[in-house]
């Protein structure tokens, strides 16, 4: 089966070496146009219609955010290409929504493009990119939304909903406000990354707590933190010094 795909990028040599590497290493996705300019991209999308949607994030005038705003609700799957960028890869990770990083690697285009394209039949694929922008918009650093990829899809939800995260070797134990547990399939480390900018703390090797659900914290035992579950936490004796001095006690 093949696909289609469009490439937005204003620099010439960007785009010939995301085409190249496409072509080699992709050969059943069909780049159909590639634009230098946001306008361009909206013109060729609205025309094409296509699978894929190769988008650089900097560009000048109108960047690949613009652009989607622009568009407004589209067929194709997005895939965003940038330079380093902390804020946007951030808000990427926060919202599943897929990434590569400049210059392009041909495994990680390969990964791209697969995950693209079985999200393509996602009901949830169009929400991913409604979190994004959400994120992306003035309420996203007040009231923050992520979404994370469970066994079976993706869950999309408030970070103020998350109460704590436990480490299950590769996978990730989020335990909800109300109660529910969500198995993740992503380790720690990778939501600690996601979670830490807005105040979540790594108490332990295998535990990540909210602090907005922090009840009490208990110097007996070793030292140990009670959530508002009713969770007894441990507190590592590494994490000590940290801890007293984020939270002055």
């Amino acid at each position: 089966m093949s696909y289609t795909a469009i490439i937005t990028d204003d620099e010439k040599h960007s785009r010939e070496t995301l085409r190249m590497e496409l072509e080699q290493h992709c050969p059943e996705v069909k780049v159909v146009a590639m634009c230098s300019t946001g306008p361009e991209a909206i013109q060729a999308v609205k025309e094409h219609d296509p699978d894929l949607l190769f988008l650089d994030v900097q560009m000048p005038r109108m960047d690949g955010f613009q652009v989607l705003e622009k568009l407004g609700e589209i067929r194709g799957q997005v895939i965003f290409v940038t330079a380093f960028d902390q804020y946007a890869i951030r808000a990427f990770r926060f919202s599943a929504v897929d990434y590569l990083l400049k210059p392009v690697q041909p495994t990680e285009l390969r990964e791209a493009v697969r995950r693209a394209l079985e999200k393509a039949a996602s009901a949830g694929a169009g929400q991913q990119m409604k979190v994004l922008m959400h994120n992306l918009g003035p309420d996203g650093s007040r009231h923050p939304r992520i979404a994370l990829p469970t066994g079976d899809g993706v869950e999309f939800f408030g970070v103020d909903q998350i109460v704590r995260c436990e480490a299950d070797s590769n996978y990730t134990h989020v335990h909800l406000q109300d109660a529910r547990k969500m198995l993740l399939s992503r380790t720690l480390k990778d939501v600690d990354e996601m979670l830490s900018p807005h105040g979540f703390f790594r108490c332990h090797q295998s535990h990540l707590i909210n602090p907005v659900h922090l009840s009490k914290f208990v110097r007996s035992e070793g030292g140990y933190l009670v959530m508002d579950d009713g969770a007894n936490v441990p507190l590592a004796k590494s994490k000590r010094d940290a801890f007293h001095e984020k939270f002055q006690v």
